[in-house]
Formats: C-alpha cells, sequence, structure tokens
C-alpha cells in the first residue's frame, strides 16, 4: 500500500515551467485572472493529510510539500509506513530516499518514480492540480464556480474536483481536493498553505 500511496498522491506532477495554457471561452474572468497570478509564481508550500483507494484498498498519511521554480522536496507519510518517503528534486536530477531498498536518484523525478512504481506518473501536472490550475501543455476540460472558482479539472485522464477552498486567501486556493482515475481515488485535505 505504500507504493500505492505515494504513486496516487504523486501522480495527481512537479514542474512549475511558466507554460500558458489554451484560453477557454467558457472560463469565468475571474477565473482567468486567479491563473495568471497563480502561474507568475511557482514557488509554494503546503501539508496536509491525504486518503487513497486502490483496488478496493485504502489507508490515509500526511504530506509536505515545498516548491519553488526549479526546485520540489516532497514528504510523505503513506499509509502502512513506519517511516517518510522523501522525494527532492532540482534541475534534472531528483533522489527518492526512505525506501527499504535504500536511495535512488536520477536525472528526472517522474522518470524515476515511474521506474520504482512500475506506472508511468504525470508527476509535472500535480503542482498545477493542487493549486487548482490546469496543468499547461495538454489538453483539459473544466467547470467554474460563479465567482471564477475551479470546480472540476479533467486532465491526462484525471478527474480532479475542488469540494473546499482557503477563500481568505489571494487568491483562494484549494483546501479539499477529490481526483480519480479508473480505480484510484484519492482525497487530499490541506491543512496549511504559503505562497513563496
Amino acid at each position: 500500500m505504500r507504493s500505492a500511496a505515494l504513486l496516487a498522491l504523486i501522480a495527481l506532477g512537479f514542474g512549475c515551467a511558466r507554460l500558458e495554457t489554451r484560453p477557454d471561452p467558457a472560463q469565468p474572468p475571474s477565473a482567468r485572472e486567479r491563473e495568471r497570478v497563480l502561474s507568475a509564481s511557482a514557488g509554494f508550500e503546503m501539508q496536509g493529510r491525504f486518503a487513497i483507494r486502490r483496488d478496493g484498498r485504502g489507508g490515509t498519511g500526511h504530506f509536505r510539500w515545498a516548491q519553488s521554480s526549479d526546485a520540489l522536496d516532497l514528504v510523505l507519510w503513506p499509509p502502512g509506513a513506519s517511516g517518510a518517503v522523501r522525494l527532492q528534486a532540482q534541475g534534472r536530477g531528483a533522489c527518492l530516499e526512505g525506501r527499504p531498498e535504500g536511495t535512488l536518484c536520477g536525472p528526472d523525478a517522474e522518470r524515476l518514480l515511474a521506474e520504482v512504481l512500475e506506472a508511468p506518473v504525470p508527476l509535472r501536472a500535480l503542482s498545477w492540480w493542487l493549486r487548482g490550475l490546469r496543468a499547461p501543455g495538454s489538453r483539459s476540460l473544466a467547470r467554474w464556480s460563479e465567482g471564477g472558482l475551479p470546480l472540476e479539472i479533467r486532465q491526462k485522464g484525471w478527474t480532479i474536483r475542488y469540494r473546499a477552498w482557503f477563500e481568505a486567501m489571494s487568491p483562494p486556493m484549494p483546501r479539499l481536493i477529490e481526483a480519480e482515475r479508473g480505480g484510484v481515488r484519492v482525497r487530499v485535505s490541506v491543512a496549511r498553505w504559503s505562497r513563496t
């Protein structure tokens, strides 16, 4: 279950390259402005809990995610694990620590995780989805609230639903996120956000 939890939370992307998403005529102007503001700044930190359900099994864990424009430091305490798993990526290199087999390093965080988990991981999209943004570089469908916050994003085979927000933040940031793809369901409850 440890690998499944790591895969699901990560598979929901690292990489905040400042790429443009295609304009969506249905996107409210306030949503476009929120997207513009958040896309201009890649740095953020968040922590919270997650729950995963896959193939009839499930569990909960917690995480801490810190990211800048070119670096990621993700620490997960997955279900059933005795300790943390840490992914650090910067530039063209990444290391995954805390595995029973020892630390694994490679030139690409996404490929590194795919090799370890024996499954492709759309790691680059996750940092966008966690912030309530469509990931650049691939097609997406989205629905927005009247206030311009995303209700749902469909991208890369995933459906990401935003259930609650830190509305006092400017711009508002997601508080409760649910994602699913096939038989994998993930729920992320964010306890703390900060933009850097």
